[in-house]
């Protein structure tokens, strides 16, 4: 048995980092009591086209507790903070 976590013989590949794009909250509405939508605007969105149909985009949020945003370290395959920890990310759909 290997001790790999991608199994014997699989290989992980190192994806790209993603284009970090700066955006601006214009709008929130909360149409039930859990959810949430929130209107997003920039001129770094004006080029963003999804081009597959289960597109997403990741939204990088401050820690708990902080007010300013930590541009995480891109491992090749997820975001991690200087301790090791993943930051709060929500996966938006375009």
């Amino acid at each position: 048995m290997s001790d790999s976590p991608v199994g014997k013989g699989a290989r992980r590949i190192r994806r790209e980092p993603p284009t970090f794009r700066v955006v601006t909250v214009v709008d929130t509405v909360h149409p039930t009591r859990h959810a949430v939508r929130v209107v997003f605007d920039g001129h770094d969105l004006h080029n963003l086209i999804p081009d597959e149909p289960a597109a997403s985009a990741r939204l990088l949020l401050p820690s708990p507790g902080a007010s300013d945003l930590v541009i995480s370290t891109w491992s090749g395959n997820e975001f991690l903070l200087a301790n090791w920890q993943r930051p709060p990310i929500r996966i938006l759909t375009p």
